[in-house]
């Protein structure tokens, strides 16, 4: 049984109700769950979170729900060990999980299915959505708080650009992988992480008022 699993806590610091903010009609995790059941990848698709109200909207638009505990809703804690506290409390096997975000708006099934196959040839790995800084990280600086700015990295300041290799960041998108890679130490150890690229013009993690906006332009244009 392969499954989507959504984490989405009540509280969020910078932006106020993220999760279920409006977005074009409809709260944000609605339009992330409804594209993955278009897509029919998944046996379940299940939001984990400790506000009824999300729960509520999620079992609304077809999703299933988990109460999370409070013990595993700060935000100091790890979306591995949200994500390991319902495959564990789960009464049916699983084989493959894929963690996704309630801003994960721009989702493709190709983006999916081509990570089931890469899994498929790679079953001790984990597959993560990632994009390309478009500027090397070794070339970057720091601003201080008079506006001066320093090098991050002052042993690279007069090295060009182009000796550098491309960085990738995480896009907060989805990352798929076996089950065991949450419940099996020893199989966690073996596995290795591999990037399934974006374009950042196409996606963005949701994080701040900026991100936002940036997220309704790519939304209008689509």
């Amino acid at each position: 049984m392969n499954i989507a699993i959504i984490p989405a806590r009540k509280s969020s610091k910078r932006i106020k109700n993220k999760n279920i903010i409006n977005f074009f009609g409809q709260p944000m995790i609605a339009h992330t769950i409804q594209s993955l059941l278009k897509m029919k990848l998944f046996d379940k698709i299940i939001v984990s979170s400790d506000s009824q109200i999300i729960l509520n909207i999620a079992k609304k638009n077809g999703a299933e729900t988990f109460i999370r505990s409070h013990k595993l809703s700060t935000d100091k804690v790890p979306t591995f060990d949200v994500i390991k506290d319902v495959i564990k409390n789960l009464s049916y096997p699983i084989d493959n999980v894929c963690c996704l975000y309630s801003t994960s708006l721009f989702i493709k099934k190709k983006y999916i299915s081509d990570s089931f196959k890469i899994l498929k040839k790679n079953k001790h790995s984990l597959i993560m959505s990632v994009c390309k800084y478009t500027h090397p990280i070794e070339r970057s600086f720091l601003l201080k708080t008079n506006n001066e700015l320093v090098f991050r990295y002052p042993k690279n300041k007069l090295k060009q650009t182009q000796s550098f290799k491309s960085s990738y960041y995480d896009a907060a998108q989805f990352a798929l992988s076996n089950s065991k890679f949450y419940t099996n130490s020893s199989f966690k150890k073996k596995s290795k992480i591999l990037g399934y690229v974006l374009d950042d013009s196409e996606t963005t993690d949701i994080d701040t008022k900026e991100d936002l906006i940036k997220a309704k332009k790519i939304y209008k244009r689509s």
